[in-house]
């Protein structure tokens, strides 16, 4: 599961094939193969069109959770060819007109800001609304994030692999562990129980998860 969840598609199914059925659902790998062909839309082709397309079909499960996702893909298209230049704000303001309606009522405040982007060109970055074409890489990764942390979530599943999670703790918490047994070492200390850490273990797995 942790190589399908990487995308490591080919190592995974040479695992399967060696170590026998392991009753991985095929469906389930479909689902990551889609999300893997997404994403790399959005990551290599700065392609946007298959990942709105799969938020508009998931459209009602995605408003069960809250989720602000079609807008902020949405969002970054408008960002994107705004920063193409004069022919790019043309084709962002048409975008706008079509697309930006059916957010009107929940993301009325944010449309307007983007929309009075186009009044303030020149000096676009210093003004009152420059902050959402400040960084587009960065926003790029953030959205990417996002619709991984979403694809997952319908599949009923963390954004990040267990394996990874808990191999990313122990590495994080490991220094911690071993730099304390040398100074207990060296000051001929002993723990008072078998069960018991000179450290909280809990906060150093909640350090590493964030």
């Amino acid at each position: 599961m942790h190589l399908i969840r990487e995308g490591q598609f080919s190592v995974a199914k040479t695992f399967v094939e060696e170590a026998g059925d392991l009753n991985i659902p095929v469906a389930l790998q479909d689902e990551f193969v889609e999300m893997y062909q997404i994403l790399e839309a959005m990551k290599v082709r700065r392609d946007l069109d298959p990942a709105i397309a799969w938020a508009r079909h998931k459209a009602p499960q995605l408003e069960q959770r809250g989720s602000n996702l079609e807008f902020d893909l949405c969002k970054l298209r408008f960002v994107w060819l705004f920063l193409k230049g004069d022919e790019g704000r043309k084709e962002a303001m048409e975008y706008a007109r079509k697309e930006f309606k059916r957010f009107q009522e929940k993301h009325r405040k944010e449309v307007e800001k983007l929309i009075c982007a186009f009044l303030f060109v020149p000096t676009l970055l210093q003004s009152p609304y420059g902050k959402p074409f400040m960084e587009p890489e960065k926003t790029w990764d953030d959205v990417a994030h996002s619709f991984t942390k979403e694809f997952c979530s319908l599949l009923g599943l963390s954004a990040e692999s267990p394996l990874y999670i808990a191999a990313t703790a122990g590495a994080i918490a490991l220094p911690t562990l071993l730099k304390m047994t040398s100074i207990m070492k060296e000051k001929k200390t002993e723990w008072t129980s078998q069960n018991e850490l000179p450290v909280c273990i809990t906060e150093l797995v909640f350090q590493s998860a964030s």
